[in-house]
């Protein structure tokens, strides 16, 4: 467990968070469609626990680290090393959080309590964060945490029915 404020939380998903997070999804899904293509993969709680036990499998292998952002045990989204290379000290960040969780600087201090644990825990010397270059909300995640601009990828991710371009950010430690 992170603790990221005096109620705010992250910590491991519970298998008995699927329904939680399913429903967090599901409530969701016009505001987390413009950036996130995997939305439609989610259309079942028991999707949602697959998902949850995938995690949990890739920590224990210690190949990512997918955290629940929690309220006093309200899901309110996920932020998660998607990839850590412990040979190369690095990992790439992914955050994402339900509309109502946004604008209140939950997202950016989660983050910022992420990027902690991977420096003083796991010894990471790199971070990097991608996300769609049109994503005005993440990338000023990415900035307001001194992460700086490397380089931007060019059709990175199918999103539905078109391509979108990634913007490349990188912190070292």
């Amino acid at each position: 467990m992170i603790q990221v404020t005096d109620t705010v939380q992250l910590r491991l998903f519970k298998s008995s968070d699927a329904d939680a997070l399913f429903s967090l999804v599901d409530h969701n899904r016009s505001h987390l469609r413009k950036w996130l293509p995997w939305l439609d993969s989610q259309t079942h709680p028991d999707n949602t626990a697959a998902f949850i036990e995938g995690s949990l499998e890739r920590w224990k292998n210690k190949l990512s680290l997918v955290l629940a952002l929690v309220d006093t045990e309200t899901v309110l989204g996920v932020v998660s090393f998607n990839t850590i290379d412990h040979l190369n000290k690095q990992a790439a960040i992914g955050y994402w959080a339900g509309e109502e969780a946004q604008g209140k600087g939950l997202v950016s201090a989660s983050v910022e309590a992420l990027i902690r644990y991977g420096r003083d825990v796991l010894d990471l010397k790199k971070i990097t964060i991608s996300c769609a270059e049109k994503n005005t909300k993440s990338i000023a995640v990415a900035e307001r945490l001194g992460f700086s601009c490397v380089g931007r990828e060019e059709n990175k991710e199918w999103l539905y029915d078109h391509y979108v371009s990634h913007a490349l950010y990188e912190k070292i430690m």
